[in-house]
This record gives C-alpha cells, structure tokens and sequence, in this order.
C-alpha cells in the first residue's frame, strides 16, 4: 500500500508541476523560442533497448490472440486499443464472459518504462510480467 501511495503521490506532484508550468507558459506563448525550448522539454525518450527479441514478438502475438481467453473471442487487444495509445474506451471493463468488472482496464502506454513499481490499480503485481501472467491465469479479470 506503501508504494501505491507513493505512486499516487509522485503523480499528483508531477501533474501540479507540469499544470503551473503550461498555465505560466500559456501566458508567454507569444514568444517562439519560449515555445521551442518548452517543446523540447517535453521529448519523449529513445525506446529501451530489446533484450530478446524473440520474446517481444511472442508477446506482441499473444496480445492479438484471441485463444488466450476462455471463451476464445476475447484478446488483450480487445480492451486496450492501438489506435487510443493502448487505452480504454469503457467506464468500466468486462470480462470474458461480458459481465462487468469491478475497474477500469489500465492503458498500456509506457509501461515499459515502469521499472521497479507495482503494477496494476492497486500495485498487486509487482512487476509487468507477473501481471501479464495473472490476467492470463485468471480470465474473470481479462476481458
């Protein structure tokens, strides 16, 4: 619960710092260069290197892989969306058999980036792995 909190924390904090800086920012847009140099802050890093590339393809192709699933209609894709940047549409998520859970599914985007920190909404999992592996293993949670 510890690093959930500290999770929290770090986010509200980086979100107030970035919300003063774009409200101070907005007031000075008439200046280019201002607005160059605030571009170039927000650069997003080079792509972690591939550590095994044959695992990053079986990964991409179990994602796309409907059989996965109990049902064998439902993929990891069917929630979180390429084309949204592997986010969710719906309030709430279903499981494989269409009912409602009790969340949202979380967007994927720079998960890879997430290093030691739990994850899921409430950092049951303590690494990206073991909740790819979780969701596999217990299909009321994936859609």
């Amino acid at each position: 619960m510890a690093n959930f909190l500290k999770t929290i924390a770090a986010i509200v904090v980086g979100y107030g710092i970035a919300h003063n800086y774009l409200i101070a920012a907005t007031a000075q847009t008439s200046s280019s260069s201002h607005l160059d140099a605030m571009k170039s802050m927000y650069r997003r890093e080079p792509p972690p290197p591939i550590a095994n590339q044959a695992l990053v393809d079986l990964g991409r192709d179990l994602f796309f892989d409907p059989a996965l699933s109990a049902s064998g209609k439902t993929a990891c894709v069917t929630c979180h969306l390429p084309q949204l940047g592997w986010a969710v549409t719906d309030a709430k998520s279903r499981n494989d058999s269409g009912k409602l859970t009790s969340r949202r599914s979380q967007p994927l985007i720079g998960m890879g980036r997430i290093g030691t920190t739990p994850v899921g909404w409430d950092g049951r999992n303590p690494t990206l792995e073991a909740q790819a592996k979780s969701s596999i293993a217990r299909p009321a949670r994936c859609r």
